[in-house]
């Protein structure tokens, strides 16, 4: 009898190591390519971050969505009770639960060291400029650099994907230096066209499009020198405001609202922008202020408006 309860004691001894094994031990270490023979599993991957997205949807929640990459192979990775994320380009590890659902796979991740940058692999910033980049654009392939330049397009809030052209004057069609700018994560207010900025992104090769390309996250996106609504000239056809297309503008005329006819009508119909001395119009100029800002007696503002559709060859110019 004796025996039997010694035996007992051992199993029970014996199961409980092995369930203490299975709590604390380290997580096995598999390739990204390896994830999908690895569900509910706890896993550790390496990978070179790519992206990141911070409270994806908008919910206040503690979450930021990162991609991990072993080239070719890619890993999304959902971390939450997140810290700081370590910058674009940086070798990290990732610790956490593979996840299948509805098709997809990603990997859980809970907890402040759930994601660390590797040790001996951080990630060494470079100041360079425009010109240093088209001078020997291969020599900063992969690399994480600090560039400073003009934004050639107006940056929209709550977006959590747009793209942009990094210039080195204002006026675009004044740059001698252009580098295109994906950016991933959200700003927080309209930042417009021609502001100066400073920004940190990492270099690549856009083998899609055939271009060199920076990779920025938003959070890095310091502007230093905010730019105004840009005026709008009747001295020039018609087609070129459509390099103002998203910007902040202002152009000075009178506002009329015609009907079908071309008679003026106030409550309805098409709003138009008469060129001082009344030789020139512009259709379809959509009003993102919810008032007018008159100027003098005779209907004549000068307001700020969003340019939305491109102007064509085909606006009326006739003299009224």
């Amino acid at each position: 009898m004796s025996k039997m309860w010694a035996a007992f004691f051992l199993s029970v001894l014996l199961v409980s190591t092995l369930n203490f094994y299975a709590v604390v031990r380290e997580p096995d270490r598999i390739e990204i390519d390896e994830v999908h023979e690895h569900l509910s599993e706890t896993v550790k991957v390496e990978g070179v971050l790519i992206s990141w997205v911070r409270d994806p949807y908008s919910d206040g929640s503690d979450r930021v969505d990162l991609q991990v990459e072993d080239a070719p192979n890619v890993v999304k990775i959902r971390w939450y009770d997140t810290s700081e994320v370590p910058p674009i380009g940086s070798t990290v590890v990732v610790e956490g639960e593979v996840v299948q659902y509805n098709g997809k796979i990603w990997i859980n991740s809970k907890g402040m060291g759930a994601i660390t940058e590797k040790a001996g692999a951080e990630v060494i910033m470079f100041d360079t400029t425009l010109n240093d980049i088209s001078a020997n654009a291969s020599a900063y392939e992969s690399r994480v650099v600090n560039l400073s330049g003009y934004l050639s397009d107006a940056l929209e809030p709550n977006v959590t994907w747009q793209s942009f052209t990094l210039i080195d004057n204002p006026s675009y069609l004044d740059s001698d230096h252009r580098l295109s700018v994906a950016l991933q994560g959200r700003v927080t207010e309209w930042v417009e066209a021609g502001s100066k900025v400073n920004l940190t992104g990492w270099v690549q090769w856009d083998e899609r499009n055939y271009r060199w390309s920076i990779v920025v996250q938003s959070s890095t996106v310091e502007v230093t020198h905010p730019a105004g609504a840009k005026r709008l000239s009747w001295a020039v056809a018609a087609e070129t405001w459509s390099y103002d297309i998203g910007k902040l503008v202002y152009v000075e005329g009178t506002y009329t609202w015609l009907d079908d006819d071309g008679d003026l009508e106030i409550d309805h119909g098409e709003h138009w922008i008469v060129a001082p001395g009344g030789t020139k119009r512009r259709n379809h100029l959509h009003d993102s202020n919810s008032g007018l800002e008159w100027y003098l007696a005779r209907r004549r503002i000068l307001r700020a408006i969003g340019l939305v559709r491109r102007p064509g060859s085909d606006l009326p110019t006739d003299e009224r």
